[in-house]
């Protein structure tokens, strides 16, 4: 599978606000080529509530997951899970962190 990423017109920052995931996540619609009805009816929630979170970002938990699901085309599995490395000093930095802890 190719993993492709789409690119995001943001400034940098240290933080995405849950304004910059509902912009995201209109990006990512488009991209797919859905609706936003049908990108709600996919995730099995309303519509008002598929359209707040593309406008502001304002969503429960649970329509967000869903709401990830369909536009990533990624399961759950992928959040929380261990940290992915760029380089073997990036992975042997981020051991020495958690083993001086």
């Amino acid at each position: 599978m190719i993993d492709y990423m789409l690119e995001f017109a943001e400034p940098e920052k240290t933080e995405t606000t849950s304004v910059d995931l509902g912009r995201r996540a209109t990006v990512l619609r488009d991209a797919l080529g859905l609706t936003p009805e049908q990108a709600a009816g996919r995730a099995g929630i309303q519509t008002t509530a598929y359209l707040r979170f593309e406008q502001d970002g304002e969503a429960t938990v649970s329509d967000m997951l869903a709401i990830h699901r369909v536009l990533s085309r990624r399961e759950l599995d992928d959040l929380f899970t261990a940290p992915r490395f760029d380089d073997v000093e990036e992975y042997h930095s981020y051991l020495e962190r958690k083993y001086r802890a």
